[in-house]
């Protein structure tokens, strides 16, 4: 699913205006971006209407990160440079499948990229923007750590 779907999506529930949708896409299509997180920036919808549109409109599972331990081996298997240009964070890795927690679950290259980089089947739950964002500098700040020593 595309940006622009989802966009078009969040306008038919009425949680953003089609003026919204498309200052939005705008500012995805000159700096790139997730169209989920500009909305929020913009202050048009928050993270947790975000967040409940992926699970109540798509049934996309939620994972709360908040008090989740990840995987060591999952976090090393996608660089931190990508997880935060997709908004990711890996979660855990058993046998040749990997979990991820994003913040657009809808967005099937994404997913397909990381399993093209991994090798790995991919599982997508949602999570909020911040609670992603906070999970990536925790845990890759760990690994860069761990590496100095």
């Amino acid at each position: 699913m595309t940006s622009k779907r989802i966009g078009e999506s969040l306008v038919r529930e009425g949680i953003i205006t089609k003026s919204q949708l498309k200052q939005a896409l705008e500012i995805e299509r000159q700096k790139g971006g997730f169209l989920g997180k500009i909305l929020v920036e913009l202050g048009y919808l928050s993270e947790e209407e975000l967040t409940g549109h992926f699970v109540e409109k798509y049934g996309c599972p939620y994972l709360p990160l908040v008090n989740y331990e990840m995987n060591p081996e999952a976090i090393k298997m996608i660089q931190e440079v990508v997880a935060r240009k997709y908004l990711l964070l890996p979660v855990d890795k058993m046998g040749n499948l990997l979990t991820i927690a994003c913040g657009s679950p809808l967005e099937t290259k994404v997913a397909e990229a990381i399993k093209e980089l991994t090798g790995c089947r991919v599982v997508s739950y949602v999570s909020t923007i911040s609670a992603i964002e906070k999970a990536i500098d925790l845990y890759y700040g760990e690994l860069k750590k761990g590496e100095k020593r």
